[in-house]
């Protein structure tokens, strides 16, 4: 995407110097020249460019802060999932994780849930945390690897494909 953000900027720099260099000596030569290009087609032209401008600084506006909130929301994935990675491969836990783990990891989620702009995050993030609540209210300790495993796998592909 920051690609797409370089793109933007190069062509509002080109539309800029195109109204402030080209269209000044464009005028120039139409009333030298005599060329009969009508005023109104002169009026028209700084217009269109002074409107590609507007449009293209709205889609850098729009796409810079699109890709704020995703570095947002990625070091947010990442957070969950070096707390879990840190579950899978503590060598002291058998079984039930500790009460610190689940509740770092219980707070984290309910932290996504609550500030993610997406629906899929949030909703992710609240079937995890119901699913945590369900193992850990049943003492389903048997559950737990498995849990923490798909967890693990589902946020490592996607810190995978950010990384």
């Amino acid at each position: 995407m920051s690609e797409n953000l370089k793109a933007h900027i190069y062509t509002t720099r080109i539309v800029v110097a195109l109204v402030v260099v080209g269209f000044p000596v464009f005028v120039y030569f139409n009333w030298s020249r005599n060329w009969g290009i009508s005023d109104a087609v002169i009026v028209a032209i700084p217009t269109i460019l002074l409107a590609i401008v507007i449009a293209e600084q709205n889609v850098y506006t729009y796409l810079s802060g699109r890709l704020e909130r995703t570095g947002i929301e990625q070091a947010r994935v990442a957070a969950i999932y070096q707390v879990v990675d840190t579950m899978l491969k503590d060598p002291t836990r058998k079984g039930m994780p500790s009460k610190e783990d689940l509740g770092e990891l219980e707070h984290r989620l309910r932290l996504w849930e609550d500030r993610t702009a997406e629906a899929n995050f949030a909703k992710f993030a609240a079937q995890a945390v119901n699913t945590l609540r369900s193992i850990e209210r049943n003492s389903a300790e048997a559950v737990w690897d498995d849990y923490l495993r798909l967890i693990h796998k589902d946020l490592g592909e996607y810190v995978e494909s950010f990384t």
